[in-house]
């Protein structure tokens, strides 16, 4: 085999690699953190506003994983007239993405189950309202 052929199949090689590697990019399922990130963009000083309520208040709020019960456990610091939102984040898998209302417990408790979700790295952002003031805190926990 003379040199003619070797370029030719390294330059044959080449573009086949660069081909499979194009398809394999054009294949892969990008996820954006959210769909609607641009009204958010312009909205975020109010989401400022409520990470700085929610660092003034005297008790923060606290989560706690069980990994014995499978359950997250939020302890608000009002007991209440909490309203709000909880939303569980995957980074890497939006389709596991889900959100649930803040109805605490007279002891200004929540329980979330989290026995059906798949295991890794959840991020949970957490939205609540006492009177007129908003809130927001965010949370990583690994399930």
């Amino acid at each position: 085999m003379n040199w003619g052929y070797k370029i030719l199949f390294g330059y044959l090689g080449f573009v086949a690699l660069i081909v499979t590697l194009v398809t394999l990019c054009v294949r892969q399922e990008v996820f954006l953190v959210a769909d609607d990130y641009y009204r958010q963009e312009v909205a975020y000083q109010q989401q400022i506003d409520k990470i700085e309520n929610a660092r003034r208040l005297p008790q923060r709020l606290a989560m706690n994983y069980d990994p014995d019960g499978q359950q997250v456990v939020f302890s608000f610091p009002q007991r209440e007239g909490c309203q709000g939102e909880i939303y569980f984040f995957r980074p890497s898998d939006a389709t596991q993405d889900f959100r649930i209302p803040v109805q605490t417990e007279a002891t200004g408790r929540q329980v979330v189950r989290v026995q059906a979700k798949q295991p890794g790295l959840w991020r949970i952002k957490i939205t609540w309202q006492v009177g007129d003031q908003q809130f927001y805190d965010e949370q990583t926990v690994v399930i």
